[in-house]
């Protein structure tokens, strides 16, 4: 009877486990071909997600941007804005090609260099094959230094997925052999 129990539990509980599937391209200014941005003293190269897959709900990274320096000295980044082109490729819509756009301005002080974004959280697909993204730190990072992790600041966030019709029914069916067993028990 444990057993049995454990088992509805498990079946459960995975029931919401949904692989997500996805790429990124960052770029500067709009231009898709921007891949690198300087001003002053300071550089920003970015990197792409070619090929991502997590098991949601995960913490995922959306790329990288590398910083040469923490403060743009002799210039500033002014008016500068880096995209985030997210890809969805699982779940799908059948064709229908699952994108969002993350846009974000640059700033730079004497504090660093601060990219902030917006939306900070989006949704790809439609019910039932949905995926939603929530970036980390509030879609507010600052690039760290050279020294720090070879200057590499990582845009994460974080996947869930909406649970498939079939995996509410298996959630379903789960509790309900719970309440049996539990009902079983107590009558005795």
């Amino acid at each position: 009877m444990k057993k049995l129990a454990l088992a509805l539990v498990f079946c459960g509980a995975s029931a919401f486990a949904s692989t997500v599937n996805y790429t990124t391209a960052i770029y500067f200014n709009g231009d898709t071909t921007i891949t690198s941005l300087t001003a002053g003293t300071a550089s920003i190269t970015v990197s792409d997600i070619t090929a991502g897959s997590v098991s949601a709900p995960s913490g995922i990274s959306l790329g990288n941007l590398t910083s040469s320096a923490t403060t743009a000295t002799g210039g500033a980044f002014v008016g500068d804005t880096v995209d985030i082109l997210v890809t969805q490729t699982s779940p799908s819509n059948g064709n229908q090609l699952l994108t969002s756009l993350l846009a974000g301005t640059i700033t730079s002080s004497s504090n660093g260099i601060q990219l902030t974004f917006s939306p900070t959280t989006f949704t790809l697909g439609t019910a039932p094959n949905t995926a939603s993204y929530t970036l980390g730190a509030a879609g507010s990072y600052t690039l760290v230094a050279p020294g720090t992790n070879g200057g590499v600041t990582s845009i994460q966030a974080t996947v869930t997925t909406a649970p498939e019709p079939t995996s509410l029914a298996l959630l379903g069916s789960s509790l309900l052999g719970l309440g049996l067993i539990a009902r079983r028990r107590f009558a005795k």
